[in-house]
This record gives C-alpha cells, structure tokens and sequence, in this order.
C-alpha cells in the first residue's frame, strides 16, 4: 500500500528556503544564505547533505568571482532591497488610503495625489537602486 504523505505549507516553504540556498551556493557562489539555515535549528534536508558533502569532498565547484564584476545580488543585497522598497510603499499607502480627505484638505483633485505618490515610489525605488547601478531592472521590476 503506497502512502503519500501531504506537505504543509511550512513544509514547502522551508524547502523552497533549502533549494534557493542550494542554488544559491552552486551558481552563484555565495554561501550566506545555506549558513544561516545550517545554524538555525531547521532539518538539513537529504539533497542539501549530499550537495555540502560533495562540495567539501571538491566535487562541486562554484563560480569563480575573482577579477569579475559580479552582477548578482547576494541574497542579503536582495533581501535588503525588497525591504527597501516595501517599507516604502507601506509608508505611501496610507496616503493612498485617505487620497479623498487630503484632496479636500488641500483643495486638490484626488487623481493628482495619486500620480503624486506614484512618483515619489517611482523615484525612490529607483534610488534604492542605485546602490546597485547593475540592477535598475529590479527597481523597474519591482515597479511594475
């Protein structure tokens, strides 16, 4: 008798956490992401004890960075800039919210206010990034 076994959500997610960082250390080389996890007290899935055990044995080689431009973000620069951008748009959203009550405060049509707050998102999302002058496409991603 074949039994499946039904994943959670937390399950998936904690898998899919497991596969970026996976993926993460093997094409782009960087390994913040797969030591966090290690440290945390989360299970090391099967795949990714093979993954670390064949790339300290050698046998898994990740990009070499030296001398190139690394037009990547770390998983950190990402994580750093997603945050960015959403603190942002929460902060404007609550002008959105109330766009009809500030538009009669100021004697202004509500549609104005709006292309006002878009604009400002506009330009600070691509200030975020410009720390990152390779990644305007994220901005304009993120945008989108």
């Amino acid at each position: 008798m074949n039994q499946h076994h039904q994943i959670t959500e937390d399950e998936a997610m904690t898998e899919i956490k497991w596969s970026e960082a996976n993926s993460d250390l093997i094409f782009h080389g960087h390994t913040e992401t797969i030591a966090k996890l290690l440290e945390s007290k989360e299970k090391i899935p099967e795949d990714t004890r093979h993954l670390l055990a064949a790339y300290l044995r050698g046998e898994i080689r990740t990009p070499d960075m030296r001398g190139k431009k690394n037009s990547t973000l770390t998983p950190s620069e990402k994580e750093w800039i997603h945050d960015a951008i959403k603190f942002l748009y929460s902060r404007t959203e609550i002008i959105l919210l109330h766009t009809e009550t500030i538009a009669e405060d100021q004697a202004n049509e509500p549609n104005d206010i709006r292309k006002q707050i878009e604009s400002i998102r506009r330009a600070n999302a691509l200030d975020v990034a410009e720390i990152h002058p390779d990644h305007k496409g994220l901005a304009h991603d993120v945008l989108i």
